[in-house]
This record gives structure tokens, C-alpha cells and sequence, in this order.
């Protein structure tokens, strides 16, 4: 919403989501989107030329056995003592792996250990920080402002380092609560919630000590551990940093991996308390042949990340013939991989729970509020013609529809949103969006508008009276927040929302 008094978009000053504030009526010093996209491509080179000297000191092969060990610590602490897993720092230890395989140059100068190389870390996590912050800048959902006065043609690296903050705007609003309906927080938010989750990470992290003699499922790992995994699924595909440059697993998908066979595979090593488990190559290609069927060439170059095969998640990283094994680090992937791999499973239990949206959330939501609320019902006679059901305030009558669509790759650019204003506009419109083997494809379908009518000519199927009722609506209820409230008439809400408005 702009501010009231001038019309201003306005921003959110502190700790997320802060305080709304005007940038003109509160005096704030936001900067012009020219002068913003400036700096932070200067803090951007900076910070990577930084990295760049400090890294190249190292010998690299020591340096990357170091991390993938740090990576490992960092999620035994998750998986055994069950503490909070940043995920951005997850993302550090392995885009830095990644960065690292693909760099030259280095001069032995300096021993890897664990100091070192968490200075190092710490240098590169905020380096992926400024390109996160850069990322909500180009996509419009933040702004650039200033601590204090300054000159913008005397300015010092240094001081566009410390005396500029990124803060969101209105536009990134829908975003953060959306990402709090996936149940992905900020670190206070996710911390409180970590430990709600106590009892089903306990059970969640038994299936990490599995055998293949264990029985399990796909479709009941996915059921228990929804909640979860959603939010890995969602959190880890938010951005190209995310989805592009970290957690590819597009080969893995090609060699038709299944995340057991995964574990069986990491499982058939010993792990050690205190250091590294490290096995020979050849030994673990042994076991690779042993307990995988299909295409092994395919297979190894989804699973080992090596100097020669670096377009693969780095998860079993192979050094001079020597493969680091991570077991806890292979568990997360193995989370991970259950709604990607076994997409069909986890898109059915989707729906399931979107149905649960439908019958129970929404209904509840427009009671709360004061409506009639009267659920879904299918005309006989057309199939096709859905309507999910009818909320009744007054003399207005609302035909709703539910739709608990997931949050989509790259969610933080406003590609993403955009594509999801098309789509509920679409819905309105009747056409439906897809992409088919990378071409769109547009599908006509009954609009909202047409349901409406439907409605209103033929509301004797919910036993209603027509001299009841003077204006007929439509409105989009969504499993998360849009990016648009209204289109055509049509509001669009989230199921939390409904009660926050007024309906008379």
C-alpha cells in the first residue's frame, strides 16, 4: 500500500518485516534505482576481487577438502544434534565449492585449516549476501538508502560497504508472506519454528541411518515429512544463485537416480565422528556398480563432482583420485530429492492438502468472517464447470475459487511474479498457462466470469432464493499471498487474509 499522505511506495525499515515507512514524508535517504544498481555492482566487485586474492593464497585442492569437511560438520549439527540449519550458509559451503573447482591460479601460500577456511567462508557468505540483495534490487523489491549524508561523487568503497542498506519495499511484501506460509524464515522466525518441528525431525532424521533392509517408501517419507520438505523444496529453488548455481540436480533426474539408492550408496562407508570419511575412486565406483542399475557413466557424472565433471551438485567430491564421502550432507540431498525425483508423489500430496485448503481452511476463513459459506460442488451436466464453493455477507454473493498453487523456481525475480499474475488473471479469463517440452502453451478453459453466471442463473442448486441477492462477485482464494489483489472486479486474497478485510 503507498503511503496515505503523498502516495509513495514505501519500505520497510529494520529487522524484517520492520516498520512501513514513507521515504518522503519520513525524511529517508533512498536512493535513485541508477545510483542503487551502481553500488551494489561496486560492493559486488569488491567483495569478489576480496575473495579472489584471499582464495588464491590457499592451495586449492586442500581448500575445497576443507569446506566440503566444514559443509559436513555444519549438517551432522542439523541431523545429529538437531540444531538450527541456516540454509543460506548451506548454499555458501556448496556455490563455494563449485566456485573453487573452476578457479586456477592458486600460490600454496597459506595452510588450509579450520580457521582459515571459516574466514574464508565467512568472506564468501557475504559476498552471496550482496548478490542476494542485488537480486531484489534488479527484480524492484528493494531499494538502496543511505545511514547517513553523503557525496555520492567522493564516495569510497568503503563507504558504500557501510553506509548503504538494502531495505524491501511493499512489493516484496507478498513474497515474505509467502515464504512464511511455506514455513521459510528469517533466522529469529525460523528458529522459534525449528523447534516446533522437534518431534518430526526426530523421526525424519531416522530414515538417514536407514539400510536398504529398512522398509521405506517414497510416497510415506513424502507424507510424513511434508512440511519439510516443502520448504526445502520452495527455499531452495528461490533465486538463480539458488536453483541455477547451487542446486542443480537436473542430472540426477537423467541418470534416473532414487534418493535410497543414494543413501545405500553413502551408507555402504564408514563414517567417523571426527574427521572425514575419504575412499578410493575406484572402490567407490565398485559400490556404485554394485547397487545401481542403468547407465553407470550416466550415473557417476550426476553423482561425483571432480575437476572434470563440474556441472553437478557437489556433493561426493572427488581430489586427486580421493572421494570425500559427506553421509549427513547426502542426507539433505536425499530430502531434497524426494520432490524432485519423485515429483508425481509430491505433487499428489499437494493436492491432497490443497483439497484439505478447499473443504476445511477456506470454509473456515469466510465463516470467521462472517459469511454463509455453502462448499464445492461439479454441474452434473458440465463436467468441466467446477465452482469450489459460494460465500454469502448480505445481499452479495461470492463464487470462490480455491487454487494452492506452490511457489515456483526463481520466485524472487518478478519473472516469477509475474508469471503468477498471468496465471490468476488467467483464471479469471479462462486460460490456462503450461510449458510443454520448453514451449508455453495456452489452454482455454471455464472462466471465473462464466462460473459467475452459472452462479446466478442457477443458484437453486444450493437451495438459494435469487430475490435474495442484488450483486454477484467472484473472488480468487490462493494457498499464498498474490501479487495482485484485484483483476476485472475479482479480489484475490489469501486464506489468512479474508478475515482482515470488510466484506459489508
Amino acid at each position: 500500500m503507498p503511503c496515505k499522505i503523498c502516495g509513495t511506495e514505501l519500505v520497510f525499515v529494520g529487522q524484517w518485516p520492520g516498520s512501513p515507512k514513507c521515504p518522503k514524508c519520513d525524511s529517508l535517504r533512498i536512493l535513485d534505482r541508477s545510483s542503487a544498481l551502481q553500488i551494489s555492482r561496486e560492493r559486488l566487485e569488491y567483495l569478489d576481487q576480496l575473495f579472489v586474492q584471499s582464495m588464491r593464497k590457499f592451495n586449492r585442492d586442500q581448500l575445497i577438502g576443507h569446506i566440503v569437511w566444514a559443509r559436513e560438520k555444519y549438517a551432522r549439527s542439523f541431523c545429529e544434534e538437531y540444531q538450527f540449519l541456516e540454509m543460506s550458509m548451506f548454499v555458501s559451503y556448496s556455490h563455494l565449492i563449485r566456485r573453487l573447482m573452476a578457479e586456477r591460479d592458486f600460490s600454496n601460500l597459506v595452510v588450509a585449516n579450520d580457521q582459515s577456511t571459516e574466514q574464508l567462508i565467512d568472506l564468501y557468505s557475504t559476498y552471496l549476501g550482496h548478490r542476494n540483495e542485488d537480486i531484489y534490487l534488479q527484480n524492484g523489491f528493494a531499494e538502496l538508502m543511505a545511514k547517513s549524508p553523503f557525496d555520492f561523487s567522493t564516495l569510497t568503497l568503503k563507504q558504500k560497504l557501510s553506509n548503504f542498506v538494502s531495505v524491501c519495499n511493499e512489493k516484496f511484501l507478498p513474497i515474505h508472506e509467502t515464504y512464511a506460509n511455506n514455513e521459510i524464515y528469517d533466522e529469529a522466525a525460523a528458529k522459534r519454528k525449528f523447534e516446533e518441528y522437534s518431534k518430526e525431525r526426530e523421526v525424519m532424521m531416522k530414515s538417514s541411518k536407514r539400510t536398504s533392509s529398512v522398509p521405506y517408501s517414497p510416497q510415506a517419507f513424502i507424507h510424513q515429512n511434508f512440511p519439510i520438505l516443502n520448504s526445502l523444496y520452495c527455499g531452495l529453488r528461490k533465486n538463480e544463485i539458488y536453483a541455477e548455481q547451487t542446486f542443480d540436480f537436473a542430472s540426477y533426474k537423467k541418470a534416473s537416480i532414487s534418493p535410497s539408492k543414494l543413501m545405500d550408496l553413502v551408507n555402504a562407508f564408514p563414517i567417523f565422528t571426527d574427521k572425514p570419511t575419504i575412499v578410493e575412486g575406484a572402490l567407490l565406483r565398485v559400490e556404485m556398480d554394485k547397487i545401481f542399475d542403468g547407465n553407470l557413466i550416466e550415473i557417476e557424472k550426476a553423482l561425483v563432482f571432480n575437476q572434470n565433471n563440474q556441472e553437478t551438485f557437489p556433493l561426493l567430491v572427488e581430489l586427486n583420485d580421493q572421494v570425500l564421502i559427506p553421509h549427513r550432507t547426502a542426507y539433505l540431498v536425499f530430502a531434497f530429492l524426494h520432490p524432485f525425483l519423485h515429483k508425481d508423489l509430491f505433487n499428489a500430496e499437494t493436492e491432497r492438502r490443497s483439497k484439505e485448503l478447499e473443504a476445511n481452511k477456506t470454509k473456515l476463513a469466510f465463516e470467521n468472517a462472517g459469511f454463509k459459506y455453502y462448499p464445492n460442488l461439479i454441474d452434473k451436466k458440465k463436467a468441466t464447470l467446477e465452482i469450489d464453493g459460494i460465500a454469502i455477507v448480505g445481499r452479495t454473493m461470492y463464487v470462490v475459487e480455491v487454487k494452492a498453487w506452490g511457489m515456483k523456481t526463481f520466485f524472487e525475480h518478478k519473472e516469477g511474479q509475474q508469471r503468477l499474475e498471468r496465471d490468476l488473471r488467467g483464471v479469471v479469463d479462462g486460460y490456462k498457462y503450461s510449458t510443454i517440452d520448453g514451449q508455453p502453451r495456452t489452454e482455454r478453459i471455464v472462466s471465473l466470469q462464466e462460473k459467475i453466471q452459472f452462479v446466478e442463473r442457477n443458484m437453486e442448486i444450493w437451495g438459494l432464493d435469487p430475490r435474495d441477492y442484488d450483486s454477484f462477485k467472484g473472488i480468487i482464494v490462493i494457498k499464498d499471498y498474490p501479487p495482485i489483489n484485484e483483476y476485472k472486479g475479482v479480489r484475490i486474497v489469501s486464506a489468512q487474509e479474508i478475515t482482515k478485510f470488510s466484506w459489508s
